[in-house]
């Protein structure tokens, strides 16, 4: 919740409560018409869209027919033409004279002429522009029109990349009839499309006859606006590169037909470029013109090019825009009228409320005597009756209070005293254990120095008994025997004893010395890389590591300040610990993690080792305890150090174990200052 929010709530609940039922009422109001305002118009809109859509696509079908059934009439017309003798007959003589004469002879022209009424009747009939006789030599040997194309060459001359060209070309190989597209045809000096079709008279190919398309016939069937209301237009265009090259006249653009480009990357006219890619679909989208329209397109592969026909959206729903603006002035007369009767409503409640308000804050500023007069028999007379009891309960509970604190004073100053004298006893009894670690420490370890210098002095006089035993020769062998078994087995065998429970005993005194400065040492904080202490740690294991083919992955471990000293032992311990444990039969696996926690962070140290049996726990941290695993070396001491180390700092230390898997353990040390790095693996 921002804090915008925040102060717009603080303000409502500061509003008296007459203006807040008013407030809610209102928006209530208000949410429940603009609800249903919203979904009518929203499903008044789909249907619309749907509608026009539907009509869209029944437009585009009914173009494309219409099209299609000109361009049908005209193929017919044409096979008719390619397979009549009079035509072939006419293509032999204007390609003989062609070849012999030329177009600009006498000869020629007067052929033409003989030929012209007949195919004048069929161009005037179908209102053809034009209709040319082609010879197997691609020349142009005839036209109606005689324009420039009249005797050149389509393959090799001026005209040889026209779409009469390639259209000539497909149906001399393909030996059926051809369409060429819409496009810009110098000789007519303006747009032309053309069906070609071969004339094969006995199974030889002649050469081809042409028709020249009426291109106001066709823009005829494209620019019909019937259906399409005020905005509503057709667009036709084909591929050229990378753009759509629009081939008709446009109701908003009458000059676009081979002027006007559509880049197929551009962001308006996307519809016309999706069709003449030769997709087809509908939908809402943006025109050429930049503004949204509902669109049906499609391709028409006969004359290779897209199709759209659309309207614009503002004029399909302005009807939805007169609507919304009814609604708007018809509800604001509902919500003025309903928050009036609210308002009038409301008064009749929050009168009461503000008089019992008015006593309630008059009790607050002290005036304990001040008791509520309403009389009523709804939810505002139980408050009132509330309040009265209250009062009076208050009233009487002030004079306890009184009472229990007049005897919590009393307890406070006892249990002062008694805390301060438990804390000098606990001062005292911590000092006589500092002394008697030392003690235990120091003063045992001269006796244990006199024996261990006495067991030397012992095996000195062994070894000098022996010297003289070797020159006593008067003492029986049996004697000898005795004498040299003493000197040479059971008096080393019991100094070696001897000295090795001295050495033993002198350790464990050690370990109790050091436990003891451990719990008093004098912290000296640093900022703290845990990432780089604990590899460190583990470089000076990994002998062991290796041997147990051990992994060890190190989580996100934070940067603390502590004592460098205190957190090696700490980490040192707990892994070296983890590292002895680890079982033969399988992998090792060592994780080390932490978790920030309220003031402070827990670190964690996890094994798959041998586990810690349940009759064993209550060991773990006593000094010289150290389980069922006789086999591994160490005077169980490690925990019993990391324990106090951990105290010290007012931290705990736990674990969680489970024999055959593993155990985990855990300490917490208060204030962690955390900034935790990337996740590092060893």
């Amino acid at each position: 919740m921002n804090m915008g929010v925040i102060r717009l709530d603080r303000r409502y609940r500061d509003l008296p409560i007459r203006f807040q039922i008013g407030a809610i009422f209102t928006f209530l109001i208000v949410f429940s018409l603009g609800l249903l305002s919203m979904v009518s118009f929203q499903q008044y809109t789909a249907k619309i869209k749907a509608d026009s859509l539907t009509q869209l696509l029944e437009l585009k079908e009914s173009k494309r027919y219409q099209i299609m059934q000109y361009l049908h009439e005209r193929l017919h017309d044409i096979e008719l033409l390619s397979q009549n003798p009079s035509v072939a007959q006419a293509l032999d003589v204007m390609d003989y004279v062609h070849a012999i004469s030329g177009a600009a002879s006498a000869g020629y022209i007067e052929n033409m002429r003989r030929f012209e009424p007949f195919f004048r009747s069929y161009r005037d009939k179908a209102d053809y522009e034009d209709l040319l006789l082609i010879s197997s030599a691609a020349n142009v040997v005839f036209s109606m029109a005689a324009e420039a194309d009249l005797g050149t060459n389509l393959i090799t001359g001026k005209f040889r990349d026209t779409g009469l060209a390639h259209a000539y070309r497909r149906a001399m190989i393909g030996l059926h009839a051809e369409y060429s597209r819409i496009e810009y045809y110098p000789p007519s000096k303006g747009p032309a499309s053309f069906i070609v079709s071969p004339i094969i008279i006995d199974g030889g190919i002649r050469g081809a006859i042409a028709l020249q398309l009426a291109q106001h016939a066709l823009n005829e069937v494209i620019m019909d606006r019937s259906g399409l209301r005020d905005t509503g237009e057709t667009v036709v265009a084909h591929r050229v590169k990378g753009a759509a090259m629009v081939v008709a006249p446009l109701r908003h653009l009458p000059q676009a037909a081979l002027n006007m480009s559509i880049p197929l990357d551009s962001a308006a006219g996307r519809p016309i470029q999706l069709a003449v890619q030769g997709n087809s679909g509908h939908g809402t989208d943006v025109d050429y013109r930049g503004m949204p329209v509902l669109a049906a397109w499609g391709y028409l592969p006969e004359l290779q090019m897209g199709m759209v026909v659309k309207i614009d959206q503002a004029e399909l729903y302005a009807p939805i825009t007169y609507m919304k603006q009814t609604a708007l002035l018809i509800s604001s007369l509902i919500i003025l009228f309903a928050v009036s009767c609210v308002f009038l409503l409301s008064g009749t409640i929050s009168g009461p409320i503000k008089q019992l308000a008015t006593i309630i804050e008059r009790y607050g500023a002290g005036d304990h005597e001040v008791r509520s007069e309403l009389n009523r028999k709804d939810e505002i007379g139980v408050w009132s009756a509330g309040f009265n009891a209250m009062a009076e309960s208050i009233g009487r509970s002030h004079e306890e209070i009184r009472q229990q604190n007049r005897l919590l004073e009393d307890a406070k100053q006892h249990l002062e005293r008694r805390v301060e004298k438990r804390t000098a006893t606990l001062a005292a009894a911590n000092e006589e254990l500092k002394s008697l670690a030392y003690i235990v420490s120091h003063d045992l370890r001269a006796p244990l120095v006199n024996i261990k210098g006495f067991a030397s002095e012992l095996g000195y006089s062994i070894a000098e008994i022996n010297d003289l035993l070797e020159g006593a020769n008067q003492l029986g062998k049996q004697e000898q025997k005795i004498l040299s078994e003493l000197t040479e087995k059971d008096i080393p065998e019991s100094m070696d004893f001897i000295r090795i429970s001295a050495e033993k005993m002198d350790g464990l005194l050690n370990a109790i010395l050091k436990l003891s400065r451990f719990g008093s040492r004098k912290l000296q904080l640093e900022e703290i890389d845990m990432v780089a202490l604990s590899n460190s740690i583990l470089e000076t294991l990994s002998y062991q590591l290796e041997n147990h083919n051990t992994e060890v992955l190190i989580r996100a471990l934070p940067n603390i300040v502590n004592d460098r000293f205190v957190m090696d032992r700490i980490i040192g311990n707990l892994l070296d610990n983890a590292v002895k444990y680890l079982a033969d039969d399988r992998n090792g696996h060592i994780e080390i993690s932490a978790k920030k926690r309220q003031r402070g962070v827990e670190f964690s140290v996890s094994d798959n080792g041998r586990g810690i049996a349940k009759e064993n726990r209550d060991k773990v941290f006593t000094i010289f305890r150290r389980g069922a695993h006789e086999d591994i070396a160490g005077e169980g001491m490690g925990l019993a150090y990391v324990q106090t180390m951990v105290r010290s700092q007012g931290g705990h230390i736990s674990f969680e174990s489970t024999p055959g898997e593993g155990s985990c353990f855990s300490f917490y040390l208060p204030d962690g200052k955390l900034d935790v790095p990337a996740e590092e693996v060893v």
